[in-house]
């Protein structure tokens, strides 16, 4: 045991239905929308989490799942759920700028700008639709992690 911790993230694409963020206080039930992408996270053991993985807009990361093949290789495999579930089909770069009250250290509160894509192409084929899918994510010596829909 290395006291290691590996997760995701599986936050429901709803988190975007607050009708103004920039009233909505942080922190409470109703404070939505704020976290984009979901993520898979690494934890080593006494230290701070790291990003290892992005999820595609509208879409949920589950079932991490670590592989040891034959060879001594690791394999990661990661599931994409239901991309585009709010919005469907992302057409001609859609995007919509919000502003979110962002809770600094010390409670000062900011507003702060973002450009939030609108739907998804998640794995799609040539229809455009987005798919669900699971990806496997290999370690490549000579370039580095590399992860590839299947």
């Amino acid at each position: 045991a290395t006291g290691e911790l590996w997760f995701v993230t599986d936050m429901s694409a709803a988190n975007v239905e607050v009708a103004d963020r920039e009233t909505v206080p942080p922190g409470s039930k109703d404070f939505q929308g704020i976290f984009g992408s979901n993520a898979m996270w690494w934890l080593p053991a006494g230290g701070r989490p790291r990003c290892f993985a992005r999820g595609p807009i509208e879409a949920e990361l589950t079932g991490p799942t670590f592989l040891l093949t034959p060879a001594g290789e690791t394999l990661l495999l990661l599931a994409i759920q239901h991309p585009g579930e709010q919005n469907g089909t992302r057409v001609d770069d859609a995007a919509e700028s919000r502003r979110y009250a962002i809770r600094e250290t010390g409670d000062r509160i900011v507003s702060q700008r973002r450009i939030v894509p609108i739907g998804s192409n998640f794995a799609a084929l040539a229809d455009g639709v987005p798919r669900s899918a699971v990806c496997l994510i290999r370690r490549n010596e000579e370039k580095g992690a590399r992860a590839k829909p299947g």
